[in-house]
């Protein structure tokens, strides 16, 4: 049956002619549907490529910014551990129950000349967990300037990094002589060093530099492999004798006749 086949002759041509356009506008709908639907289909594919396009232009930034991240917030990590090492000392001087044998090792003259450390202590470890901590244990003897000794932050008893810490060469000028016969150390300079521990870096330990690692934007690991994430540098000094101002301008370079 066609579209004209309710065309009958009694229709006027008024008529006829309304049907016609009726029929017409039909068909064209039909075809504008069909039309639309096609360009539909090539939309939807279109925003499929541009959507894969962008995603794999952003996915390497993101990478590179979680990889950014972690290393900053690891470094954060070593700050502290520097500062705690520090201030760990500090308290013992101030105290001044020690001797030269409760103090870090000594290394160069200068402080900030002591070489980087060339082994890892396998029998001790510092720890924020208390059971783990074998630093608080009375036969704990501090590891020499070129020792690095394991720290664990998260408690699980396994070291995260390696820290060194050492003070410079005795100075007869500044080393005071106890009541027992002792000589212990009045003012001295302090190096904490610290590295993230890798099995990369323990594998590289001669090669270690003193120098902190820069923070880059990568996703590897960059200089931290050989670089220590935090260095600190300080003096310290015990306040609390006679003898505390003279042995402090010493220190500093001051004659016997201008610290009297």
């Amino acid at each position: 049956m066609t579209p004209f086949s309710k065309v009958t002759p009694r229709m006027s041509p008024r008529l006829r002619l309304a049907w016609i356009k009726r029929w017409a506008t039909l068909a064209g709908r039909s075809q504008q549907a069909n039309a639309e639907s096609g360009l539909t289909l090539i939309e939807c594919i279109v925003a499929i490529v541009i959507i894969s396009v962008v995603g794999v232009a952003i996915t390497p930034p993101l990478f590179l910014a979680t990889a950014a991240r972690v290393q900053t917030n690891r470094a954060e990590q070593a700050v502290q551990i520097a500062q705690g090492e520090v201030d760990k000392v500090r308290v013992l001087v101030e105290q001044g129950a020690y001797d030269s044998g409760d103090l870090p090792g000594a290394g160069s003259a200068e402080v900030t000349k002591t070489p980087p450390p060339d082994s890892v202590l396998t029998n001790s470890l510092s720890s924020t967990h208390q059971p783990c901590d074998d630093t608080l244990d009375n036969n704990f003897t501090p590891p020499a300037a070129n020792e690095l000794l394991p720290v664990d932050v998260n408690g699980d008893c396994e070291s995260d990094f390696l820290i060194q810490v050492f003070r410079s060469e005795d100075n007869p000028q500044t080393v005071a002589t106890t009541a027992e016969g002792a000589e212990i150390p009045l003012v001295f300079g302090l190096g904490v060093r610290v590295w993230a521990d890798t099995p990369a870096l323990r594998s590289n330990l001669a090669a270690l530099d003193s120098e902190p690692a820069k923070l880059e934007l990568r996703a590897g690991t960059g200089e931290q492999t050989i670089k220590p994430l935090a260095v600190a540098y300080t003096r310290i000094a015990r306040s609390d004798l006679n003898v505390s101002y003279k042995t402090f301008c010493l220190s500093l370079g001051g004659t016997e006749e201008e610290c009297d």
